[in-house]
């Protein structure tokens, strides 16, 4: 094996065979899985006869004939795709794809379009591309699919497999036409169909050549049309216009690649979850299958050399990107777990095209000559009809060439003539593979409103450094942004941390993780945080929380049923819309574009927005000729069984986008049958509704992510057409106090679907077997906030807790926020309540609970007399009454005197701060005063008590006087 540094682009590549394409990020390269390997499903590189495409960290590549962006001339050294160098595309590069065989013939999907160059007629003609330049192949024929729903391209002489939506699409040069239905029409692009008019749905990786395709499904079924197909069921080849399913493997399987050799041959290889390959169809030219000739009509495993089944492969590819020379190889985990992968080859060996000296047929697999066992640790090949290349993760990186060395095709990378693996170690750049594998995935967690505290334990659980989970000694750990102050990441030990202030809502915090030992080597993810709504700050969130505002009064008790008569009605008949809105179009709906309707209750529009969609595309806004026309009816065509469009309609007051008033709603999707399903927005109250008995079941999936937690789907079962009266496939949900309101449609089964909802109140109420209440929030007094969150429903000043039947004190209530005192049980009601209380005088603000009531206590000073010639001041009335219970604060209550005492002379007079003043000279005896104290809040809130004041005559004494010792002269007198 000759090892080279001749590699000096700097750019870092990501080598690795693809045997289907399933996720480009042209922004980075994937990482190597457990088994020791590249991903299968990752586009990183393709290998044809005498070209290549690789995926970069920034960009892709292409080398070899006909790989400049001019189409003709071959790139004779590794070469950029961007339009700087003439591949002028727009939108963001999702996949690739390239065969080549009399020329060379590539194709890039972006984000806008699919765009081709190359040879012309090796792959698809001029009824599809406008030349050998780099085009945008949707000038030449509208593409039928949305390019950037592309999640597989696969290119082989004469044919192009476009899987887009799980949906396959043909395009040929006519030569032969293995277009999936009945049609033989070289110049159009063609839908694989299981019969007319049935697209084969859910595939998840086509392969196939220019006489037949193969598709694997999501649910691991495999099809096959074309010609000269075998279906693994005994029964011969058959010539198959529709995609038809084939015999399953023994075991399930997890790859496909096809093969052949440009005589009518056709045959398949399947990697089984049992790391044994399966071999059906032509045998005779390369014996891929077995060492014997013609056609294998039944699964078959590949054999070893030595004898029996071949197993331990992790990886597997085919010549399936051109039409000659049908080969295959396999990687194989080493025979210990510190030993490096082995690869084998075997098939038709040309030019040395699978490593194995001269032309001819290598029977079984063996590995090639120059492949360095033991040193070598090959994490993908890719074999292409005159060459096999493999990615090496020894000797720090490098990719490994045999074969046919003609027009650029190794890049100019290689000195030898091909007869053996020449390995490229970078110079000035790295292999993906070379550089530690890194990958930092993103996160989500949740904490309760109020409380707060851990919402993710560590965001490192997730992510990936060569294969182990990574740590904090091993990563560096930073902080990028956030989009609260109080959602903050630890570095130090990977937790994100939210503070109690922080309020209900989704906050994301972006990190980096850095390789330690190589601190350049990063990646970024984030980590998606929801404070979830808990009004009490109890732990429990407000979902599940039957005491949202922990007065011991439960929510059913403190909501209202919904009024089927005098609520708002919305319509969304043909008389209301759709209409364009901001540029809009009702016969092109696209992600992201906003519809109007008019007047669909008094005084208010509605603009209906698609929100997002992962579906193949929205066959019509809203269906008026059929089912009701006032509901909102879109007919969806749905990618998978997963896939669904998220809708928003926001109320708007008549001819503005100012929101209206927020009021009740209540969502009901009628017809819910057959496969599909429907999830509502978070913030419906008490869950959602269905019938009883109902046909719904409890839907799962990425549906019932990102604040649409709940759902239903059929049970399969359909009703014929759409109507109200089928109350089995109805779900329903209550808003409350909103003015917009969200839901997600989606089916089971990857069809067309029409769906159906209706926002008139309680409609089809009529229709229900077990017709629900509704319940949806009060506001008694008017605050704007509901009752299940008010803990004084009625403003009334005397709390919740204290106007129910429980017998709860003044000392359970926690005076700043009503809520009674202690803890709750599992379902948030205080314990003190056993299970709640039930309410007497909460919404009622004439009727204040016992503990809530003022109290006027007489005040008696016939012990503290006051002297009525010098006058003087008693305390304060005010001094022993209460309100709610505790000693009344002047400045919340108004005193009011009544009639002042009337003595003989003098005045007694009660001030505003309720003390008594009696002025000097006043004349003595005991009198009574009346006064009043309101509550200033409740006016009618009043209590009288009576005052006893006692003045006291001035104290005197007559003091005996003795003149014995000063006798008086009796004669004169004195």
């Amino acid at each position: 094996m000759q090892i080279t540094t001749r590699f000096s682009i700097k750019l870092l590549i990501c080598f690795s065979f693809v045997i289907f394409s399933q996720g480009l990020n042209a922004q980075d390269c994937p990482t190597i899985t457990s088994e020791g390997i590249f991903d299968p499903n990752s586009d990183v590189l393709i290998t044809s006869y005498h070209q290549s495409m690789a995926k970069t960290s920034t960009n892709i590549v292409a080398w070899g004939e006909d790989m400049t962006a001019n189409g003709t001339t071959d790139a004779t050294s590794i070469t950029e795709v961007i339009p700087g160098n003439g591949y002028n595309y727009t939108g963001t590069p999702i996949h690739f794809g390239v065969s080549g065989n009399t020329g060379g013939q590539a194709f890039l999907a972006t984000t806008t379009s699919l765009y081709a160059w190359g040879l012309s007629g090796e792959v698809v003609d001029g009824s599809f591309v406008s030349g050998n330049a780099f085009n945008d192949m949707n000038a030449t024929q509208t593409l039928p699919f949305t390019a950037a729903n592309i999640t597989q391209i696969h290119a082989s002489s004469d044919v192009l497999f476009v899987l887009a939506s799980g949906q396959v699409w043909v395009a040929t040069t006519g030569t032969t036409a293995p277009n999936g239905n009945a049609s033989g029409n070289g110049n159009i692009w063609h839908q694989v169909q299981t019969s007319a008019g049935n697209a084969l749905n859910n595939v998840v990786e086509v392969t196939g050549n220019k006489y037949a395709g193969y598709a694997m499904l999501n649910d691991g079924s495999l099809y096959a049309w074309g010609d000269a197909v075998e279906l693994g069921n005994g029964g011969g080849t058959q010539n198959l216009d529709y995609a038809t399913q084939m015999t399953a493997p023994p075991v399930p399987v997890t790859q496909i690649s096809a093969f052949t050799h440009n005589d009518g041959d056709t045959g398949l290889l399947a990697l089984g979850s049992d790391t044994k390959i399966y071999g059906v169809g032509a045998n005779t030219l390369g014996e891929l299958i077995t060492t014997g000739t013609g056609n294998v009509n039944t699964w078959t495993a590949i054999q070893a050399a030595g004898g029996g089944d071949f197993v331990g492969v992790i990886q597997l590819s085919t010549s399936h990107t051109s039409e000659e020379w049908a080969g295959a190889s396999a990687i194989t985990a080493g025979p210990t777990s510190s030993d490096p992968n082995l690869l084998y080859t075997w098939g038709l060996n040309n030019t040395n095209s699978l490593g194995h000296g001269a032309n001819g047929t290598v029977d079984d697999p063996t590995i090639p000559a120059s492949f360095n066992v033991g040193v070598d640790d090959p994490v993908f090949a890719s074999v292409g009809g005159h060459a096999t290349t493999f990615f090496n993760r020894a000797n720090g990186g490098s990719i490994c060439f045999v074969g046919h060395i003609s027009n650029g095709s190794t890049g100019g990378l290689t000195t030898g003539d091909g007869s053996t693996f020449e390995c490229v170690i970078p110079a000035t750049v790295e292999l993906c593979g070379f550089v530690t594998p890194i990958a930092a995935n993103n996160d989500s967690g949740s904490v309760n409103e109020g409380i707060g505290g851990i919402a993710i334990a560590n965001v490192l659980a997730n992510d990936d450094l060569d294969g182990n989970t990574p740590t904090t000694s091993n990563v560096i750990l930073s902080q990028i942004s956030t989009s609260n102050p109080g959602v903050t990441l630890n570095t130090a030990t990977g937790a994100v941390n939210v503070t109690s202030a922080v309020p209900t809502g989704t906050y994301v915090v972006e990190y980096q993780i850095c390789e330690s030992a190589v601190p350049t080597n990063c990646k970024i993810a984030f980590a998606t945080v929801i404070v979830l709504p808990d009004n009490d700050a109890d732990g429990i969130i407000d979902e599940d929380d039957l005491d949202d505002d922990n007065d011991g009064i439960l929510d059913t008790d403190e909501l209202g049923i919904m009024d089927c008569t005098t609520g708002v009605t919305p319509v969304f008949g043909a008389a209301q819309g759709p209409n364009n809105y901001l540029g809009s179009d009702i016969n092109n709906p696209q992600v992201g574009d906003a519809f109007l309707y008019i007047g669909v209750y008094s005084g208010v529009d509605a603009i209906i927005t698609i929100v997002s969609s992962t579906d193949t595309a929205i066959t019509e806004l809203d269906v008026t000729s059929t089912g009701i026309d006032d509901n909102f009816q879109p007919l969806i065509n749905h990618n998978d069984s997963d896939s669904y469009t998220e809708f928003r309609i926001d109320f708007v007051l008549t001819g503005t986008n100012t929101p209206a008033p927020e009021t009740n709603f209540i969502l009901t999707t009628i017809d819910n049958d057959v496969e599909e399903f429907v999830t509502y927005k978070d913030g419906y109250l008490l869950g959602l509704y269905v019938d009883t008995p109902t046909d719904e079941l409890v839907h799962t999936g990425t549906a019932t992510e990102n604040g649409f937690s709940n759902g239903y789907e059929s049970n399969g079962n359909v009703f014929g057409g759409i109507g109200l009266d089928s109350p089995q496939f109805q779900v329903a949900a209550a808003y409350s106090f909103v003015n917009s309101v969200s839901f997600r449609f989606g089916s089971n089964g990857g069809d067309n679907s029409n769906h159906s909802i209706t926002l008139l109140p309680c409609i089809p109420r009529d229709y229900w077997v077990t017709t629900p209440n509704f319940y949806v929030d009060i506001d008694t007094d008017g605050d704007g906030i509901p009752n299940r969150f008010d803990t004084d429903s009625d403003g009334d000043g005397c709390f919740d807790a204290l106007e129910g039947d429980g017998g709860i004190t003044l000392a359970q209530v926690n005076g700043t926020t009503g809520q009674i005192n202690g803890s709750v049980d599992a379902n948030g009601v205080p314990d003190l309540v056993s299970g709640g209380q039930g309410d007497v005088s909460s919404t009622d603000d004439t009727i204040l609970g016992p503990l809530c009531a003022i109290d006027a206590v007489a005040d008696d000073y016939s012990a503290s007399p006051v002297n009525g010639f010098a006058g003087g001041s008693t305390t304060t009335v005010l001094g022993n009454d209460t309100l709610n219970g505790v000693a009344v604060v002047p400045a919340d209550i108004t005193l009011t005197p009544g009639t002042a005492p009337s003595p003989a002379s003098g005045s007694i007079t009660m001030n505003a701060d309720g003390t008594i003043t009696v002025a000097p000279g006043t004349t003595a005896g005991t009198y009574t005063y009346d006064y009043t104290i309101c509550e200033n809040l409740n006016p009618a809130n009043c209590d009288t008590a009576t005052v006893t004041v006692v003045v006291a005559p001035a104290p005197i004494d007559a003091v005996a006087d003795d003149y014995s010792t000063s006798p008086v002269n009796g004669f004169a007198g004195g």
